[in-house]
């Protein structure tokens, strides 16, 4: 098929004149490209319009990005989130001597991944909604509550669906418990998982209408903050509806658990259909399950080790969060801005030019690169060193770790830190290039990303669980290693055994200890030791 003549056609608003080409690609799909005249071909900022199959896709004015003006915008964020951090490592450490986890000890296993997966899954709502920012697609108000509206059914369909595998799962590791406890338990993680959902949606809708009317970019602005509302939220929501269960059991009033996670699952088909309704969600409802049932699995490796390890490391649980927090931050960002960068390209899915494998499994590209996505990945890996610092010092002094605050432990602590960024900065080149079919993988030791290739995975809903479920899991064994590791060379740099809180048993809460042991079948490891 012969391709028609570029044509000039006057705009009569402004008086300029675009040129409109035709291009046929090699399935026969005809496309339409829109550009000023005399625009190169390869300038990142020309404006386009281009359609394809008869569909109109409207590319936003990029503006040209230095690393100062990442800088200027993603470091307040940043730091907020860091504060954030600290707050639900805090948080963390006081709720992890509470009623609800000396009664149910499997709820600890639970909260590693069930944090993750709100932190994921409310920073794809975030990644998804700066896509459509730069893409163009929220100009109007009902083009923004068309997408706010799906994006919010999307993000309540799976997180009511994988909280509950991720509670069954905790409690299938842990098969000897039985009665009340488990329907506790799973109306506690549906509940807060939906609830949180929505509070977070809410947060973050108004982050990125304000970061778009300041002209900033919402990919470093909403990312940080997804993460740190959504972990601290999240934990204060489990813990309260947690405790609150408790208090309607002690007072023969259990029914209410059952009720709870009735109600939460009769929604399901309503937000399930509200994410079918939209054409942009309604891929990702069918498609986007396999990354999140993984990261779950993955993360839950990380909540088994904080379960297994808060009660024999002094601080271990005020840290936990932390480390891993501050550096899925940088590895969301950096995903986010991977991804947006790639949709508002002209790469199509799935086609990529040629030599673009051996690119993207090059370290030296992610870090030696003369791109701006090099440049900001070394940003950030330098400028995330003093803030480690800064924020474990004051996580520690305010938890009363003061004794922690010591140069073997503060540099054994900023080399894991240094080390999980390095790893994970270059997995983002790698995972959200691999996911949105940069290059075609052959190689059978690959097969995993050929899948996603295969697939069409959208980084967007894909890439962001991956790091951080991974980030979870691998900082949580970092940790532990530089725990056992100055435990064993340097012990007084830390404090080994935690003690164990004292429960009257003339007080409530040991009664109701004691109830639930008798229901539950923990004869060899009762709740009380």
């Amino acid at each position: 098929m012969t391709s028609p003549p570029v044509a000039m056609y006057p705009i009569e608003k402004t008086g300029d004149e675009f040129s409109v080409s035709f291009r046929t690609d090699e399935e026969g799909i005809e496309s339409v490209i829109i550009k000023p005249a005399g625009a190169r071909a390869s300038d990142s900022r020309t404006d386009s319009i281009e359609t394809s199959s008869g569909s109109l896709k409207e590319k936003m004015p990029k503006k040209q990005e230095t690393v100062c003006s990442f800088l200027l915008e993603s470091q307040l964020p940043l730091i907020l989130a860091g504060f954030g951090l600290v707050g639900t490592g805090l948080y963390l450490d006081y709720v992890s001597k509470s009623t609800l986890f000396s009664a149910i000890p499997v709820a600890f296993s639970l909260t590693t991944p069930l944090l993750d997966l709100k932190g994921n899954l409310e920073m794809n709502f975030a990644s998804r909604l700066a896509t459509c920012t730069h893409t163009g697609a929220m100009k109007t108000r009902k083009d923004l509550w068309g997408l706010v509206r799906a994006n919010a059914g999307l993000s309540q369909s799976h997180t009511i669906t994988v909280s509950l595998a991720i509670a069954a799962l905790c409690i299938l590791i842990d098969f000897s418990m039985g009665g009340w406890p488990i329907v506790i338990l799973l109306a506690t993680a549906v509940s807060t998982a939906s609830i949180s959902s929505l509070f977070i949606d809410f947060c973050l809708v108004m982050v990125i209408l304000i970061a778009t009317r300041f002209k900033f970019n919402p990919d470093n602005v909403s990312i940080p903050l997804a993460s740190s509302i959504g972990d601290l939220s999240t934990l204060f929501f489990f813990a309260s509806i947690g405790w609150l269960q408790l208090f309607c059991y002690s007072n023969k009033c259990s029914f209410i658990s059952l009720v709870t996670l009735t109600i939460f699952l009769a929604t399901l088909p309503f937000w399930f259909w509200l994410a079918s309704s939209h054409s942009s969600t309604r891929s990702a409802l069918y498609t986007g399950w396999v990354t999140l049932i993984m990261s779950a699995i993955i993360s839950g490796g990380g909540g088994y080790v904080l379960q297994k390890v808060h009660s024999r490391y002094d601080g271990y649980t005020i840290l936990q969060p932390l480390l891993v927090g501050l550096v899925g931050n940088r590895c969301a960002i950096q995903a986010s801005r991977l991804a947006s960068n790639l949709h508002v390209s002209d790469l199509q899915m799935g086609k990529a030019p040629k030599g673009s494998l051996c690119k993207s499994f090059n370290p030296l590209t992610t870090f030696c690169g003369k791109d701006i996505h090099s440049k900001v990945a070394l940003t950030m890996i330098f400028a995330a060193m003093p803030t480690q610092l800064f924020f474990a010092v004051i996580v520690l002094a305010i938890g009363g770790y003061q004794h922690m605050i010591n140069a073997p432990f503060c540099i054994s602590y900023l080399l894991a830190s240094l080390f999980l960024l390095i790893v994970f900065m270059f997995f983002c080149q790698v995972i959200v290039g691999e996911l949105c079919a940069l290059c075609y993988v052959t190689s059978p030791n690959l097969l995993f990303f050929d899948v996603c290739w295969r697939l069409g995975l959208d980084p967007d809903y894909n890439a962001i669980p991956l790091l951080t479920s991974l980030s979870d899991l691998l900082g949580s064994l970092l940790l532990l290693l530089v725990f056992v590791s100055l435990d064993k060379y340097s012990p007084n740099s830390i404090a080994r055994i935690m003690p164990v809180a004292d429960v009257n048993s003339t007080t409530p809460t040991y009664a109701l200890l004691q109830e639930l042991n008798e229901l539950s079948t923990y004869s060899k490891n009762p709740v009380l030791l």
